[in-house]
């Protein structure tokens, strides 16, 4: 097969271009599937020098961007092409590599994932004999360690596996498959999310202690809401995270994890949809929205997370323009919140509330959602156009 040198152009696609950028690379594709790939992945180094894109596509590549929006390099991780399907990326803690898979090429017999190392952009196959992944993340702060689910019904596990070799290191029992996994800021505790019968359940792993601990909802909640969205929320020391909902009455899943309990905190009992939640980096917020599927609009709530006993609503609002919300966050400094719904991204400032601005933006049909880590000044969000991506300033973004 030739090797075309196509143009590709990546544009950071918003209307206000003092908060954005315009970036233009040449890349490498095999042919001409890399113009139509559409992105599923991006993830931030912790020190936000550069940032990674994945993509749905039959071609195995990435693409590394620095943090000026130069592009640094197109990586191909697979030479040979397969079936068109999503790919995940994670970057390791010192940021010295990544880990990229998609459980849609995994089977009973293999499961694969590729290991980038981000100082050459060089990549290994890696393959873990006679189970089916489902769920993977870095397990330590070198990315030497990954932490894994397995897709069996009948036989669900967590398993440690070692990055550069495949072999499985250890092994433990769950009671449905884990479909959601996701480990805390400090890495001492991850909360894993159950797939089919245990929808609403959930197990803390303790790293240190390797001990699972099995977390159920109370029972005068469980048929007044649905099952766990796939997003989990952590404070900076770990010590926090929340949970957010399908559908149901409008709640807050508040997982204490000093004490190891989930806390579940009725806001409303008279609206029904959607509840996102999220937590501020130092710990002392939780804002969470609520769709209201009868009156078709939003309430969003502002609560107290430093009383965990409590966790008063400090205040409650209506957001009458909202009919829909895919994402939402805290800035770092606690200035504002974040909130992005349809092709509209809505800030109100997090001491009252009131409406700091708004702005329309170009948003990815499939992939609405923000793309950051924990300490990130600048968030990531598709477009409609996959050769572009929003990047948004959550420091300065109304002061402009």
């Amino acid at each position: 097969m030739k090797i075309f040198l196509i143009y590709l152009f990546i544009l950071i696609s918003c209307f206000n271009p003092a908060y954005c950028n315009e970036v233009s690379i040449v890349d490498n594709c095999r042919d001409a599937r890399c113009l139509s790939a559409t992105i599923s992945d991006i993830a931030t180094s912790n020190d936000e020098n550069f940032f990674l894109v994945a993509y749905k596509s039959s071609d195995r590549f990435i693409r590394k961007i620095n943090a000026n929006l130069s592009v640094d390099s197109l990586i191909t991780f697979d030479n040979s092409s397969g079936e068109n399907v999503s790919f995940k990326v994670l970057i390791s803690s010192d940021n010295n590599k990544a880990l990229i898979y998609s459980k849609e090429i995994n089977s009973s017999l293999e499961s694969i994932f590729y290991i980038l190392n981000l100082q050459n952009n060089t990549t290994q196959k890696i393959s873990v004999n006679s189970i089916k992944l489902n769920a993977l993340l870095f397990f330590d702060k070198t990315g030497d360690s990954i932490l894994a689910t397995n897709n069996d019904v009948d036989d669900s596990k967590l398993v440690v596996v070692n990055s550069m070799s495949g072999e499985i290191e250890k092994t433990f029992s769950l009671p449905d498959v884990g479909d959601v996994l996701a480990l805390s800021p400090t890495e001492q505790d991850a909360i894993v999310l159950f797939k089919n019968i245990l929808f609403q359940s959930l197990d803390i792993f303790d790293v240190q202690k390797e001990k699972l601990i099995r977390i159920d909802l109370p029972l005068s909640i469980i048929f007044k809401t649905d099952e766990f969205l796939e997003r989990i929320k952590f404070n900076e020391n770990g010590a926090k995270a929340v949970l957010s909902s399908l559908d149901g009455i409008h709640v807050l899943y508040f997982v204490d994890l000093i004490k190891n309990k989930l806390i579940v905190k009725k806001l409303f009992e008279k609206s029904t949809g959607k509840v996102l939640s999220t937590v501020s980096k130092d710990g002392s917020f939780i804002v969470s929205v609520g769709l209201d599927k009868e009156k078709r609009n939003a309430i969003l709530y502002k609560v107290n997370a430093k009383n965990i006993k409590k966790l008063k609503i400090l205040q409650k609002i209506t957001l009458d323009n909202i009919k829909s919300v895919s994402d939402i966050l805290i800035s770092p400094d606690n200035e504002n919140i974040f909130i992005l719904s349809e092709n509209k991204l809505l800030v109100l400032k997090l001491s009252d509330l009131s409406n700091a601005c708004e702005e329309n933006l170009d948003v990815s049909l499939s992939n609405k959602q923000f793309f950051s880590n924990i300490n990130s000044l600048n968030v990531f969000i598709p477009s409609s156009d996959d050769r572009k991506i929003n990047k948004v300033s959550v420091s300065n973004f109304c002061s402009n």
